[in-house]
């Protein structure tokens, strides 16, 4: 089964990913850089069911969001696939970022429109079992990214999506969490929204367990939720 993670950059994300690793979780990530994702693809390409699905995806993505260019179309067709196949299993992977980030697979005049989301992340096969959703203060998630060094990087990149600031960038991430929690609603994916305060303290846990068509149970979820707590402990 797939668990996704999703929130701003600097949010922990990659972090607690990993210290869920220690408690039986496997957490992946897919991207261009990945070394050892070019190896796993290979693996994957050997089995047929995961071969139609991301030639399906392939055509789909061109289709569905015309412009975008053919690599980031194979790298969002491959994290369909392997969600659409890591999903039959009973071992829970964690997923660090995924469509539900918005990424360029949504055309931003779509950002908010839930029938539209909800169509294409079904044609392309991208729901996981469940999402978790971490929501920080903007300038917790500033302080984070000087903290660790790659402030300057996503500055640039905030300009040059025609914010003003990363902070501004981020407010608006934010805002568009209603959008993204209506998206696993229509489409019966339990999530769980961590709720961060400024002292970097999870404040709460807000919960929507309505299961649809998953192997994923309510003691997962339970047992979810409870290695996310103690985690974020640990790696403060």
């Amino acid at each position: 089964m797939i668990v996704e993670f999703c929130g701003s950059p600097g949010s922990g994300k990659t972090a607690i990913a990993h210290e869920l690793y220690n408690k039986g979780y496997y957490p992946f990530r897919v991207s261009s850089e990945s070394r050892w994702q070019r190896f796993l693809s290979l693996l994957f390409l050997l089995s047929l069911k995961f071969s139609k699905v991301f030639v399906t995806n392939t055509f789909r993505l061109r289709k569905i969001v015309p412009g975008l260019s053919w690599s980031r179309i194979l790298i969002l067709s491959l994290q369909g696939a392997m969600t659409h196949t890591l999903a039959e299993r009973k071992d829970v992977y964690i997923k660090d970022q995924g469509f539900f980030q918005f990424g360029d697979w949504v055309n931003h005049s779509k950002y908010n429109d839930v029938d539209y989301l909800t169509a294409t992340l079904s044609s392309i096969n991208g729901q996981p079992d469940a999402v978790v959703f971490f929501n920080l203060p903007p300038a917790l998630s500033v302080a984070r990214m000087k903290k660790r060094g790659d402030y300057e990087i996503w500055h640039k990149r905030a300009l040059m999506r025609g914010f003003n600031s990363v902070a501004e960038r981020l407010d608006y991430q934010n805002s568009m969490l209603w959008v993204k929690c209506a998206l696993c609603e229509r489409l019966h994916i339990p999530y769980l929204v961590v709720d961060v305060d400024f002292q970097s303290r999870i404040d709460k846990i807000t919960r929507w367990d309505r299961l649809g068509n998953t192997v994923l149970t309510l003691n997962d979820l339970d047992l979810l939720e409870k290695n996310i707590q103690e985690s974020w402990s640990s790696d403060k």
